[in-house]
């Protein structure tokens, strides 16, 4: 089966879960008129990613909690359109690289980006992926989720990237009460090793989650010792972060 062929048939049998209860292996197959073995192995890789799960008792399948398809895309299809002035307004008055993060499965992908115009700046990560529990926008998409639901989602041990990832759900879950409470998640040194962002959520009309709107900077130019907070530097860069934030989200809301 070609790749472009075994893509279309994923995003198919994603479509063919959704509003619907569990279903077995054998009646998705018949659906997308491939032998059984094929879907089990494009079933198997959506569970992995975390676009699915399975039922431990029926062996069904049915999409995961929060993935929802063809609503989240058209929102964040217009969301990227009225974004641009936004990020840029907001590169502006920082001074620093901005990026609108989304949530696919297990990863955070990058679709947007303002590149900072200082000299010593952070690159722009538009395609890249990353582990969704290390990075700033990852964290604070999944604190829109309950506790079981992100427990559910990622296991127990955690992909570390650099010594200052975390490696378990349970330290997560323990940053998670944080994130939720202040509203805010940031990553220092967790997907790359000198890096600082903040991030904060960007909302649609019913409270949930569009994507998450973040600002990175080289860690040195926010904090002289990595563990200790600048209250000065860090709080400039959030109420900056979250005015752009309620802007799009009123943009988004009309």
């Amino acid at each position: 089966m070609s790749e472009l062929k075994t893509l279309r048939n994923g995003l198919t049998l994603l479509r063919l879960l959704e509003g619907r209860p569990p279903s077995a292996i054998t009646e998705l197959a018949k659906e997308l008129e491939i032998s059984p073995s094929a879907a089990h192995r494009i079933a198997s890789t959506l569970l992995s990613e975390g676009f699915l799960q399975q039922d431990q008792r029926s062996r069904r399948y049915m999409l995961s909690e929060g993935v929802v398809l063809a609503r989240a895309r058209s929102g964040l299809e217009r969301a990227l359109a009225v974004a641009p002035a936004h990020l840029t307004s907001l590169r502006d008055s920082t001074g620093e690289t901005v990026h609108i993060g989304v949530r696919t499965g297990l990863q955070v992908n990058f679709p947007l980006a303002v590149e900072s115009t200082r000299q010593v700046r952070v690159s722009s990560s538009v395609g890249r992926s990353v582990p969704v529990h290390a990075a700033a926008t990852g964290k604070i998409l999944l604190s829109y989720l309950a506790d079981n639901e992100i427990r559910q989602m990622l296991g127990g041990r955690l992909e570390p990237l650099t010594d200052r990832t975390l490696r378990t759900t349970d330290a997560l879950l323990l940053e998670m009460a944080e994130i939720r409470k202040s509203g805010r998640a940031i990553n220092v040194s967790e997907t790359e090793v000198g890096l600082y962002t903040v991030a904060v959520a960007v909302e649609g009309s019913n409270a949930e989650p569009v994507f998450a709107l973040a600002v990175s900077a080289p860690l040195a130019r926010v904090r002289t010792d990595p563990a200790t907070r600048n209250a000065a530097v860090e709080d400039s860069l959030l109420d900056a972060l979250r005015l752009c934030s309620r802007e799009l989200s009123e943009e988004l809301g009309r």
